[in-house]
């Protein structure tokens, strides 16, 4: 199975390469975090709580360090 994976060039990088794999993960990580963050503002707008906003804040920060 592993050297069919090995074959096609997107699947090698995603077994072998550990830089390209950390991007991967890092890309994953901000596509969870900025609707997530879109989220937190609508509700905190929406429903005027600082909770929503806060956490909003947390997860733009969170995504700005990430990238």
């Amino acid at each position: 199975m592993r050297a069919i994976q090995r074959e096609h060039r997107d699947t090698a990088s995603l077994l072998d390469d550990r830089a390209f794999r950390a991007k991967i993960s890092l890309y994953q990580g901000m596509a969870v975090n900025f609707p997530y963050t879109v989220f937190g503002t609508v509700l905190g707008m929406r429903y005027a709580t600082a909770w929503f906003i806060s956490l909003a804040v947390y997860y733009l920060v969170l995504g700005a360090l990430q990238a």
